[in-house]
């Protein structure tokens, strides 16, 4: 494929507070998504990550969603 550091490519960060929606920067980015920022004292909150991750056998997105902490 011929990666090279800030070639564009699938990313995406978001946070939620417990009972609220989630909320996320995602698109091409060639180094970072984000930052996102949300208000929510005394609220336990989540956060979420995407990728595109690519291999030999081509690409396939990587999503993961934290269980909710830091509470408080």
């Amino acid at each position: 494929m011929g990666w090279v550091y800030g070639t564009a490519t699938k990313l995406g960060a978001g946070i939620q507070a417990q009972g609220g929606s989630m909320k996320k920067d995602q698109g091409e980015y060639k180094y970072y998504a984000g930052p996102v920022y949300l208000y929510a004292p005394g609220s336990c909150v989540r956060f979420w990550a995407y990728f595109d991750e690519w291999g030999a056998g081509g690409s396939h997105d990587i999503f993961y969603t934290s269980p909710y902490g830091n509470c408080g």
